[in-house]
């Protein structure tokens, strides 16, 4: 990490990128429970 970054930028960009990570995942985790749920059903 570099010393004479802006780290109020840097916090924003870094809870903006958590954010969308963590929608990522929870998209994922709901695309394999649904996958799952019709594997069951069948």
């Amino acid at each position: 990490m570099l010393d004479h970054w802006d780290w109020t930028s840097q916090e924003q960009n870094k809870s903006a990128t958590l954010k969308t990570f963590e929608t990522l995942v929870d998209l994922q985790e709901k695309i394999k429970l649904s996958h799952l749920l019709q594997v069951l059903s069948q």
